[in-house]
């Protein structure tokens, strides 16, 4: 089965700004992805996930292995949402929120959804 692998890249940009709140759409119009697919945010920024169409998880991974949670010594140690289910009929949508507390190493996400 194949996963959406999406990257929600956390980089520095330089001057420090006030602390802000990004929102990234996950499955907008039942599509496997992630909107925007990149964000570029400093330490105590928070990133909303935004569920809006059937079942998805946000899942830490790497660049090295996008579609596999992130383990030390057989222990999961990445950030998971855990499965979001979303009815086509829902008028209200669930939100997961992490905090940006090192803008200097890029987190990738993926979702455990198959296709």
């Amino acid at each position: 089965m194949r996963f959406s692998t999406i990257a929600a890249a956390l980089l520095p940009v330089g001057a420090a700004f006030a602390q802000q709140t990004f929102t990234v759409k996950v499955g907008e119009n039942g599509t496997l992805t992630y909107d925007p697919p990149t964000v570029n945010a400093q330490n105590g920024d928070t990133i909303e996930f935004q569920f809006l169409s059937k079942n998805h998880t946000v899942t830490q991974s790497t660049f090295a292995a996008p579609c596999s949670n992130i383990t030390t010594n057989g222990v999961v140690t990445g950030v998971d949402s855990g499965f979001q289910f979303v009815p086509a009929n829902a008028t209200s949508f669930p939100v997961w929120s992490i905090t940006v507390n090192n803008a200097s190493t890029p987190l990738w996400f993926y979702c455990r959804q198959a296709q």
